[in-house]
């Protein structure tokens, strides 16, 4: 049996494919391998040390290098990634939350996909296409 993706999981892949398209580059950080050695040293401990991923990925564009963070529907931050973003923003204002949301419209059964791009100073740009969101970041000189 296949394990069902989730949703933000099925977002970034989309985001990544879309890049090919455009033609820039997305790389994803790799979630830390918890080996069954540092799984059992942490259990003796009783402490964790697992690394946590500062952001989902890097969009490489000819304008630069941005930092982001791939949320579906309304979810926030967690602590440590709210501290990578104001870390990030108060060097070189890089770091980028996208979002994707999907509303069923009222009486129809189509649904409405929104995509949101949260910009360092705290605005928001929505659009209905995910290239739109990928151009925005760092300018459209691609």
């Amino acid at each position: 049996m296949k394990k069902k993706m989730k949703p933000e999981r099925v977002f970034e892949k989309e985001f990544a494919w879309c890049c090919k398209i455009k033609k820039c580059l997305y790389i994803k950080i790799p979630d830390p391998i918890m080996t069954e050695k540092r799984v059992q040293m942490m259990r003796d401990r009783g402490v964790s040390d697992e690394l946590k991923r500062p952001f989902d990925g890097i969009l490489v564009k000819k304008t630069g290098n941005y930092c982001l963070e791939f949320k579906f529907g309304y979810g926030k931050l967690s602590e440590h990634q709210k501290y990578y973003q104001e870390t990030i923003n108060g060097i070189n204002q890089s770091f980028y939350i996208v979002r994707k949301t999907v509303t069923k419209v009222r009486n129809e059964i189509a649904k409405k996909i929104i995509y949101k791009l949260t910009l360092p100073d705290g605005q928001i740009l929505q659009s209905n296409n995910l290239e739109d969101i990928i151009d925005y970041i760092g300018g459209n000189n691609d």
